[in-house]
């Protein structure tokens, strides 16, 4: 038989928080990682579409005069703001993902975590870090800026 305070666990709630992140390790071809991927490809279609709308609508304008006439809008800001946090986050999935080196899997055991990292670190964290740049939100904010001082210099 079982004894019942066996099956509660009895460590403090911060050191069980700890356990779980230093433990958690994804699968490349799991379900969540399958999802997240698709969310990824998803955020990156919509937030190419915005900036491209934005791009064409200030430079060329939509009322056929070719000034520039269209600030940046919320939703294109929103839009930009949620995909840098999602990038974010998908750098913490990135260094908590194993990799496949042939048919091994690096990552699973608990000795080979620190590979799983280095692996991400030499590999594209880089790129993954540059692209979480907000950048495109500093550029949207100074096009902004810049739209209110051609419309009181016009």
């Amino acid at each position: 038989t079982v004894d019942p305070s066996q099956l509660v666990d009895t460590r403090p709630y911060k050191q069980r928080v700890v356990d779980w992140y230093t433990n958690l390790v994804f699968l490349p071809d799991g379900g969540f990682r399958v999802c997240w991927d698709v969310g990824y490809v998803v955020t990156s279609v919509i937030e190419s579409v915005l900036v491209i709308y934005f791009l064409f609508g200030a430079v060329l304008g939509f009322n056929g005069t070719g000034k520039w006439n269209e600030k940046p809008t919320t939703e294109l800001i929103l839009t930009l703001i949620v995909s840098r946090i999602f990038y974010a986050l998908d750098i913490f999935v990135n260094f908590k993902t194993a990799r496949l080196d042939g048919w091994e899997l690096i990552g699973d055991d608990a000795d080979e975590k620190e590979m799983v990292k280095w692996l991400y670190l030499k590999g594209w964290f880089g790129f993954d870090l540059f692209i979480t740049l907000p950048i495109d939100i500093i550029a949207a904010f100074v096009a902004s800026s810049s739209y209110m001082v051609f419309w009181v210099a016009s």
